[in-house]
């Protein structure tokens, strides 16, 4: 969620973007009180696409991700171009803490799933998952049709709080699965025992793969006996899953684990 890197100078931030893209600067007082406002007053979005099977398949669910209302009407800004700061100042799991939230009010309005992305930071925020947790339990049948997505990076980081928090979310029937899998694939094997319902191979590692979602991609070696490795524990299935409009597509490994 936030692969830009922080660079500081004068009290100036700037925030250098994957895409060979530069944020411009902001002092960091304006940033710290910027993303005060947004949890306080309200100026989070969430920006919703449909997650279909293939080229043309059936939705199989929404996927949500954030966006922020900045000053004086600019323009809503990207996760990847505010939680670097976010992190940063240490607000992550609050403005997570209001995209949950805000998930669960959508699930209000709309049929099917949600899924939500949680950074690294708030999973290994203890206060961010027993108030996410509370919140769930007082929306058990919300909370039936909620998924929690944490990048790759984010669980092998912090993969004991991940692992708390699976153990809190999927007794509430929340489902939890792992977002931009590959990377980390040689520890693929501490993910056997998490009892996740999917993961999403990163799209980098799928490759000549045409618009049929029963179509097994070519993966290479090691990272496709990591991903069966889970696959024999959990009943899995592999699907191929594109989100709205976007060119890159994923392999998502559809879980059937026990609690």
């Amino acid at each position: 969620n936030s692969g830009a890197n922080i660079t500081s100078s004068g009290g100036q931030v700037t925030l250098a973007g994957d895409a060979d893209t530069t944020i411009p600067a902001r002092p960091t007082l304006k940033w710290r009180r910027l993303l005060r406002k947004a949890v306080s007053r309200g100026r989070l979005r969430l920006v919703f696409y449909p997650v279909v099977a293939g080229e043309g398949g059936a939705l199989l669910h929404q996927e949500a991700v954030v966006r922020l209302q900045g000053d004086e009407g600019d323009r809503l800004l990207t996760a990847g171009e505010f939680m670097p700061m976010a992190v940063h100042l240490n607000v992550a799991p609050k403005i997570d803490l209001q995209v949950a939230r805000l998930g669960l009010e959508h699930l209000r309005t709309m049929a099917g799933d949600l899924a939500i992305n949680l950074s690294a930071e708030a999973i290994a925020d203890f206060g961010f998952r027993h108030e996410f947790q509370r919140l769930l339990e007082e929306e058990p049948q919300l909370a039936e049709r909620l998924m929690v997505e944490v990048p790759e990076a984010g669980v092998f980081r912090h993969y004991d709080a991940f692992r708390d928090l699976i153990h809190a979310l999927k007794p509430l029937g929340c489902r939890v699965g792992i977002e931009h899998f590959g990377h980390r694939f040689a520890e693929g094997h501490k993910l056997v025992d998490l009892a996740l319902d999917y993961v999403k191979v990163h799209p980098s590692y799928v490759q000549g793969v045409a618009g049929d979602p029963d179509q097994v991609p070519e993966l290479g070696p090691a990272l496709l006996r990591a991903v069966h490795a889970h696959l024999a524990r959990s009943h899995a299935r592999l699907a191929l899953v594109r989100v709205g409009d976007r060119q890159d597509r994923c392999l998502s490994v559809q879980c059937r684990c026990p609690i």
